[in-house]
């Protein structure tokens, strides 16, 4: 079997990107208010650690699309490591499960009846 070389990239400084992100099997993660607003905070936050110019961004139903400019270009890919592992952490921690339970037992990817997680958002809503 063959060896797949590393993917090499090459970020330019000053440089505006259009990135978008879909949900693990295209889950609709992002019908509840409750994960859009996830989102926009964890945005928020790696903004303010990360440092980048925020043009544009939109939250649809099973992935994001974002259009930024990093301070330095080297940023690009921590900027989006950022967002994507505190997002999936938070979410999985709306649904109460562990980083290592997540990944096999998440009720929305295994398309069950969402009893737990309709719970956890009604009780967020009403405090």
């Amino acid at each position: 079997m063959l060896h797949k070389p590393t993917q090499k990239r090459i970020y330019f400084e000053g440089a505006t990107y259009f990135i978008t992100c879909t949900t693990h099997n295209w889950v609709e993660y992002f019908k509840e208010p409750i994960f859009c607003d996830l989102f926009v905070e964890i945005l928020k936050l790696t903004k303010k650690i990360k440092g980048f110019d925020l043009y544009a961004f939109v939250v649809l139903l099973d992935h994001f699309h974002i259009m930024f400019c990093p301070h330095k270009a080297e940023n690009l890919p921590k900027v989006m490591q950022f967002i994507k592992r505190n997002l999936s952490r938070n979410i999985n921690f709306v649904l109460g499960y562990e980083p290592e339970e997540a990944i096999y037992k998440s009720l929305l990817r295994l398309k069950e009846e969402y009893k737990i997680y309709k719970d956890l958002i009604e009780q967020h809503y009403e405090t």
